[in-house]
């Protein structure tokens, strides 16, 4: 199995980062770092100091998520990499070498396109793989020759709504997404708010209106796969009630989330009739 990894970074935490690579620069054969972050800043988040492995990369503006994956991917393909590790800035393995080892177990697989430690949130019987109806990107270890094979990833999508699209569309396809119970990522997203002993994902008016669209888009395109309930149980009771009673920009949010409901309704049905 040859394999490397890649992380995306916007504006990077340097402490963060050099932790993130840290967790799997000895394993693998390449880090690449793709750099989003603009190009007149670029120099002050390029630390040349994190091992012989890592390679900085990227393109002259911020092209998302799902572009600079899909670019690393067909990287992975010319130079004979099996598989690639995909990370956010903002995550850090437990225990990357025995999640490794684990994946290294289960090769060749010809059902498995990711397996993925437990992330917050979600998790599998500790010690065993379970079979997700999606996992999260970073932290997954992807079949660079199956990613491919679908379409790698939805570059409509920057951010939000990349992880389900790839897991629904290579579920479409026959293939499965693994979790490994037990190994666990760690996961920041982004700013939160305490209450009481729970901490709050508080997202900006923008992402909140770019999640809840791709969760519309996401039920349309992938009706037998999406979990309706959960997410109308979430950004139509959990969400606002936070946004009321514990966030900033209270107005803004929720116009957020009813014009992305207003567009997702209307792509729904205009996909639908």
């Amino acid at each position: 199995m040859r394999f490397c990894a890649c992380v995306i970074t916007y504006y990077p935490d340097e402490a963060l980062l050099r932790e993130n690579v840290a967790c799997y620069r000895n394993e693998a054969e390449k880090v690449y770092i793709w750099q989003n972050t603009p190009l007149a800043d670029r120099s002050r988040y390029q630390w040349e100091d994190l091992g012989e492995r890592v390679e900085w990369i990227g393109e002259d503006t911020n092209v998302g998520i799902s572009h600079a994956l899909n670019a690393v991917l067909r990287r992975c393909q010319e130079e004979g990499y099996d598989y690639l590790l995909t990370m956010d800035q903002d995550s850090r393995f437990e225990d990357f070498s025995h999640f490794l080892r684990r994946v290294e177990r289960e090769l060749p697989s010809r059902e498995v396109i990711s397996f993925a430690p437990e992330t917050p949130g979600e998790s599998a019987p500790k010690g065993e793989w379970a079979e997700k109806g999606y996992v999260i990107t970073s932290g997954s270890v992807v079949d660079v020759r199956k990613a491919l094979s679908i379409g790698g990833y939805r570059e409509e999508f920057l951010v939000d709504g990349i992880d389900l699209d790839f897991c629904f569309k290579a579920k479409r396809a026959g293939y499965k997404a693994m979790m490994l119970g037990g190994n666990k990522l760690n996961q920041q997203f982004g700013e939160t708010i305490q209450v009481g002993e729970k901490k709050i994902v508080s997202y900006s008016a923008k992402r909140l209106h770019d999640i809840v669209l791709s969760q519309w888009m996401m039920w349309t395109e992938y009706p037998q796969y999406f979990n309706k309930l959960h997410f109308l149980k979430v950004f139509y009771l959990g969400e606002p009630f936070h946004i009321v009673c514990y966030h900033n920009n209270k107005l803004s949010k929720l116009l957020a989330i009813a014009k992305a409901t207003f567009k997702g309704v209307a792509y729904r049905f205009r996909l639908t009739n």
